[in-house]
């Protein structure tokens, strides 16, 4: 006898305690999800920090710090250093130093030292009084350089002495 379309085991159609298979529903279960969390963080990702204040605010502590000075030392020449003081972008001054390399040592220990640029540099420091903080200097070599001239100009600069007799900057190389 058929009650409501469903046979109630009179032998004909489907039994009524059929299973139904999981597994696939289990699998589209978990992809879904994977899918759902893979998302929402690729979201998160791909959001910009922005504010609608155009153009921005000019009257902040943060925009009136002055730049710090930077020494930028250019030694691609085989005749003289170019020493330029910068403040950002703009140009305080600038001269040359004669580029005279003392080879001391001798065999595998040999090292290139420029005594003209430390003179020059502590020189240079002196001239400038006020300047009780540690600022950067950066160098600017060829790609080609030899190891030990580099190390021979950051010495040079590394002479320089500030006040307490630390060193008066800090040296980084430059990425041409």
């Amino acid at each position: 006898m058929a009650l409501g379309g469903m046979d109630g085991g009179g032998g004909r159609g489907r039994p009524v305690d059929a299973e139904i298979n999981m597994v696939p529903m289990i699998d589209l279960l978990v992809c879904c999800i994977t899918f759902l969390i893979l998302t929402a963080v690729w979201s998160t990702w791909a959001r910009l920090a922005a504010s609608a204040n155009v153009p921005g605010p000019t009257t902040c502590a943060e925009c009136k710090a002055e730049e710090p000075r930077r020494l930028h030392v250019e030694a691609r020449g085989d005749d003289a250093f170019h020493v330029v003081w910068r403040r950002g972008n703009a140009v305080e001054r600038t001269f040359d130093v004669p580029r005279q390399a003392v080879e001391v040592g001798n065999g595998r220990t040999r090292a290139t030292t420029y005594p003209a640029l430390a003179e020059a540099l502590t020189r240079d420091w002196a001239g400038s009084p006020g300047e009780a903080r540690q600022l950067e200097a950066v160098v600017h070599v060829d790609h080609r350089a030899p190891f030990r001239e580099m190390a021979g100009i950051m010495d040079a600069i590394l002479k320089t002495r500030g006040p307490g007799a630390a060193p008066a900057f800090r040296v980084t190389l430059a990425q041409n």
